[in-house]
């Protein structure tokens, strides 16, 4: 787990840099082999469409998950705040890993949020 901590905030692919979708997809291959094939969807987000880019989150994630009612280890979580669509990993019990705007990726404890919602992997 040790390789998906510090990554920094970016556009671009993990390890180097991450945004919040980029790290879940790849913490799913690191921790848990689950390949994920996105296709020919676009993934890339620029600072002038950050915020549009990520409620394209909630079109993109159900194309290669399930929407799930229980949060279990290795699932994904969507969650809105402040005007933005954030998603997250839960990598241990109560514990998530995920990355924020000009931040690195880090764990911290799990905290449940009403407008929350819960992801599987396919397969």
């Amino acid at each position: 787990m040790d390789r998906l901590i510090g990554i920094p905030w970016g556009s671009g692919n993990p390890p180097e840099e991450a945004d919040c979708l980029s790290l879940a997809i790849y913490a799913q291959e690191i921790l848990w082999g689950r390949k994920v094939d996105l296709g020919d969807i676009d993934t890339c987000w620029h600072d002038k469409n950050l915020r549009e880019f990520s409620h394209n989150i909630l079109e993109i994630i159900p194309q290669f998950c399930n929407e799930v009612k229980e949060f279990q280890i290795g699932d994904m979580a969507t969650v809105e705040t402040i005007g933005y669509c954030h998603i997250l990993t839960l990598v241990d019990e109560g514990l998530i890993l995920h990355t924020g705007i000009n931040s690195t990726s880090r764990i911290s404890r799990y905290r449940p949020l009403k407008s929350m919602r819960f992801w599987r992997l396919r397969g």
